[in-house]
Order: C-alpha cells, then sequence, then structure tokens
C-alpha cells in the first residue's frame, strides 16, 4: 500500500461507515427486506412532515428514480390526479410494490399509482402528459443528464416542472457515495478517487458486507461510479446541471443550496466564493425547481 492509502486507512478506523453506525430511525439490519420497508415508510414519513416544496393536488405526476416508493405515495395520498414511479432498481420496485400495498391495506383503497421498470433517458410516454416530475437524489445518479433533462421537457406539459427537492455534487460532504465503506466528509477532496478505491478494496477483504453496497469492487473496481451496482454516478457539479437545465429548455425557477451554518457565515464574508468550486465544496446538498420554457424539438440523434 502507498503512503496515502495506509494514512486513509488508519483514518477510517475513527469514522463508522453508514451500516456500521446505522440509521437511528431503522430497527431492523441493514441488509434485511424489512430494513428497506422501514426507510420506505421513512420516505413517506420525512414527506408528510416536510412537505415536498412543490403542490401535488390534481396533477398528474412522475418521479424518476423512485427507489423505495414512499415519495410517490405521499404524492398519491396527497390529492395527485396520477402517479407514476420507475426506476432500474428490480429490488427497489419490489419494496415500493410491497410498501404501496401495505399502505392501500391499511386505508382500505386503492391509490391512483403505478410502479415501473424504466430509464429516465427514454421515457415510454407521450409528449406533453405529465405536469410535474420529481427527481429526489436522482440526477447525480444519472448517466447522461441531458439527456434525461431533454426527456423530461418532451414528457411535460407546458409551463409543467421537474421538482428535485435534493442532489449533492460531487464536491459536496458526501458527494462520492462512498459512506458505506468510507463515511469521512469530504474524502475526495483531500485523497485522489484511485486512493480512495484501493482503501475500499482492502476493506472489502475484512468485511464482505462492503460487497452489498458496492458490488463493482469485485470487478476491481477503480472509479466511484464502477463501485456502484448500476455504474450510476455522473461527478455532478451545480455549475453543470445549471448549464444542462438552460440547454434542455427549462427556466431555473429556484435553486437552494443547502449548507452547514458555518459555511453559511464563510459565504455571506466572501460572496464571490460563491462562483468558484467552494460552492459545491461548502455545500451538504442541492434543492431545484426548473419550469418548461422551451419546448425542444427531438430528432433521432438526440434521443436513441
Amino acid at each position: 500500500m502507498k503512503l496515502s492509502e495506509i494514512f486513509l486507512s488508519k483514518i477510517v478506523k475513527y469514522y463508522k461507515s453508514e451500516w456500521q453506525s446505522g440509521d437511528p430511525n431503522i430497527n431492523s439490519p441493514a441488509d434485511s427486506f424489512a430494513a428497506e420497508m422501514e426507510y420506505a415508510f421513512l420516505q413517506l414519513k420525512t414527506k408528510t412532515v416536510n412537505g415536498l416544496g412543490i403542490e401535488v393536488y390534481g396533477k398528474n405526476i412522475l418521479e424518476i428514480g423512485c427507489g423505495h416508493g414512499g415519495i410517490s405515495i405521499f404524492a398519491s395520498l396527497n390529492g395527485a390526479k396520477n402517479v407514476i414511479g420507475i426506476d432500474l432498481s428490480k429490488n427497489a420496485l419490489t419494496i415500493a410494490n410491497s410498501f404501496q400495498k401495505k399502505i392501500e391495506k391499511e386505508i382500505d383503497r386503492k391509490l391512483n399509482l403505478e410502479f415501473h421498470s424504466m430509464s429516465a433517458e427514454k421515457l415510454l410516454f407521450n409528449d406533453n402528459y405529465f405536469d410535474l416530475i420529481i427527481a429526489d437524489n436522482v440526477f447525480e445518479h444519472v448517466d447522461d443528464l441531458n439527456k434525461v433533462l431533454l426527456e423530461c421537457n418532451r414528457v411535460l406539459k407546458s409551463n409543467g416542472k421537474i421538482i428535485a427537492p435534493n442532489f449533492p455534487s460531487i464536491y459536496s460532504k458526501f458527494g462520492p457515495h462512498v459512506k458505506y465503506g468510507i463515511k469521512i466528509p469530504w474524502v475526495n477532496i483531500f485523497f485522489k478517487e484511485k486512493t480512495i478505491l484501493n482503501v475500499m478494496h482492502y476493506l472489502s477483504k475484512r468485511d464482505s458486507l462492503m460487497f452489498t453496497f458496492y458490488p463493482g469492487l469485485k470487478k476491481n473496481a477503480s472509479t466511484f461510479k464502477e463501485a456502484r451496482e448500476y455504474n450510476d454516478l455522473n461527478y455532478i457539479t451545480i455549475k453543470k446541471f445549471r448549464i444542462a437545465s438552460i440547454e434542455s429548455g427549462f427556466q431555473i425557477e429556484y435553486l437552494y443550496v443547502k449548507r452547514p451554518k458555518y459555511a453559511w457565515l464563510f459565504m455571506s464574508i466572501f460572496p464571490i466564493l460563491k462562483r468558484t468550486i467552494l460552492n459545491d465544496i461548502l455545500s451538504i446538498g442541492t434543492t431545484a425547481i426548473l419550469k418548461k420554457e422551451t419546448v425542444i424539438h427531438f430528432n433521432s440523434k438526440q434521443i436513441n
């Protein structure tokens, strides 16, 4: 091991990873069906308490990257006309469907809700179909952000909107998405990607549970993206998101960068830093609302 790898492997011992420390709101074992159902309930509970940040009543809604289904169920329970949730993960969709049945049994009625396996890069819906698209913790995971946004533009009605309650920059606190193995804040700011992956390989030899969260380690992954099951990490930044949104025919109606308290003070004293990479580094996530402003005319090269 190189000196930097030895140093990082020593530091890791002082930071419990996500699965080691556990979520205080989830009581079941981290890799169990029960834990995933609890997580779906936590999604629903969180949105019930805090809201989604946009009106859903009477709207035809698509959630891309719906995961465990808690947010789609929230929208359906709160008066959405119709909700469709899509995801590529078969496991996540199994949980979503199970959770939907559980909720329907509790309220004794069917929800106007469906879950489907589908890529956000090729939406199987007609043009001008949805009023609202929800994308929570999704935009950092799509392979081609511009392609996804163009597809969202196509299926949204005139003046339709996208709500992205959160997406983290690759340079934000846990942007590399390796906290299930190395939960060190801003680890990719202090160490090279290759160094981090080499240490994750080292750790996985001592605890095979690492493979559950990062199956790509079995294939000798050398990047954050390759370590993930679906290679779903695109190294997004706030600037890249802004550019992709505008290029895809959207007006950025709302953009809020979440920061720790000390970061707000620092950025208010030196506002020019918001134009630098520190805008990403001193963040813990970003919320955005995009409004369809321009109709994009598609051709086969754009969507294939």
